[in-house]
């Protein structure tokens, strides 16, 4: 037996168990899957047992990832210290499973899953599994209405405030966020025209590393600004700061 060929066992069990699902008991097909672990008491001999901070004992970690409307697919063992983000992906990434798919920036085949965080608890409320390419800003606004919905069906009168990188700065998942009451604050790839707009605190920040001798400076600034594929400007802020290399500017709606 070689870690190969176990990976490729388990992309065939999950897999199978996958196509084997009567639609009529479990619903139909989903590309969401959550997953978790549980700490269970374990002899000392066994190499994998460490003492756990979160639950103050020692033992191991059962990894569980259950598909929406289903069992369990897939379960690891895993020690107490490792991150449960690495063995989410490591559970489902290889083989040549559905949905895979092969990232340039990773240069292997992958699934590239949203995690949804409350920023105040750090509670993890939604995983969804989805091909290894970056969204499209239909798909973020798809999940967004039902992360959304669900939300207000229990707490109407929340206020919701969505954060997340470029990758879902998309014009029609801000429009969407306007129609609906939903404050964002969005990452957005750096361009030609909004570095000009920035240009002045950016050159600020390099004048003072200069002429101080400072290890590192950074400054902010505020701008409006609109693609040509968005429906209104919006504001910008950006964070400008220089170290060893050149000045980044990193905006944000």
């Amino acid at each position: 037996m070689t870690r190969e060929s176990l990976r490729e066992a388990i992309a065939q069990v999950v897999n199978a168990t996958l196509r084997a699902r009567h639609p009529g008991i479990w619903g139909e097909g989903t590309t969401a899957c959550a997953a978790d672990s549980k700490q269970f008491g374990a002899w000392d001999q066994n190499l994998m047992t460490e003492w756990h901070i979160r639950y103050g004992g020692r033992g191991v970690m059962i990894y569980w990832h259950v598909e929406r409307h289903s069992t369990c697919i897939y379960s690891q063992l895993k020690t107490p210290s490792s991150s449960e983000v690495a063995s989410m992906i490591e559970g489902v990434v290889h083989g040549h499973q559905q949905l895979s798919l092969f990232n340039a920036h990773y240069d292997e085949r992958c699934f590239l899953p949203i995690h949804i965080y409350d920023a105040e608890s750090g509670h993890c409320l939604a995983v969804i599994l989805r091909p290894g390419k970056t969204p499209a800003g239909k798909e973020i606004r798809s999940h967004l209405r039902r992360l959304v919905r669900r939300i207000r069906l229990h707490w109407p009168h929340t206020r919701i405030t969505i954060r997340g990188d470029s990758h879902y700065g998309r014009p029609e998942v801000m429009d969407w966020c306007d129609d609906n009451g939903v404050r964002f604050i969005l990452g957005l790839a750096g361009n030609d025209v909004l570095a000009a707009q920035v240009e002045t605190t950016a050159d600020a920040v390099r004048t003072r590393r200069a002429i101080g001798n400072l290890a590192a400076v950074r400054d902010y600034a505020e701008t409006r600004y609109g693609a040509k594929s968005w429906s209104t400007r919006r504001r910008v802020a950006a964070r400008s700061m220089t170290a060893s290399t050149a000045p980044v500017a990193r905006p944000r709606t």
